[in-house]
């Protein structure tokens, strides 16, 4: 553990904070993305008051989220060991879908999601498709680390 924190802090002097942190100022969203993400274990609960540093990208575009838009993004923890899931976000909730279940159950919770949201067009559906299907594949290749359950 001490080994990860280590690393974390180095990187965080090589880069600039802009670069690797994002301004979420919802504090209920936050943890909520961290709760999931300790749920499926890609993140220690005894470091949630840790100023962990949640990275939300746009999904195609990549670039940093914005409290107020609506979309498809990844998020994740600035590990390298950690999974990076989806948030789907529409007008009225946000969605939360876990990247490690099968890529098939995945496309169906991002077919439903784009079923209640038609405003998005077929081209752009197939390019979300497309990056999903990416994301999920460079999640497989992640060296995941999961925590010891006692």
């Amino acid at each position: 553990m001490k080994k990860i924190i280590t690393v974390i802090q180095l990187i965080l002097l090589i880069f600039p904070i802009k670069c690797i942190s994002q301004n979420i100022d919802s504090t209920e969203m936050r943890i909520n993305l961290l709760n999931f993400l300790i749920s499926k274990g890609d993140y220690d609960s005894s470091m949630i008051n840790s100023g962990t540093y949640l990275i939300i990208k746009d999904l195609k575009t990549l670039e940093d989220y914005q409290k107020q838009e609506f979309g498809i993004f990844s998020f994740g923890t600035l590990t390298s060991h950690s999974y990076r899931h989806l948030l789907l976000k529409d007008q009225n909730k946000i969605f939360l879908v876990n990247m490690r279940l099968p890529i098939e159950d995945v496309l169906k919770k991002l077919l439903q999601f784009f079923r209640e949201n038609q405003y998005y067009l077929k081209e752009d559906i197939l390019d979300y498709i497309e990056k999903v299907i990416n994301l999920h594949q460079f999640n497989e290749k992640t060296q995941a680390w999961q925590l010891e359950t006692h």
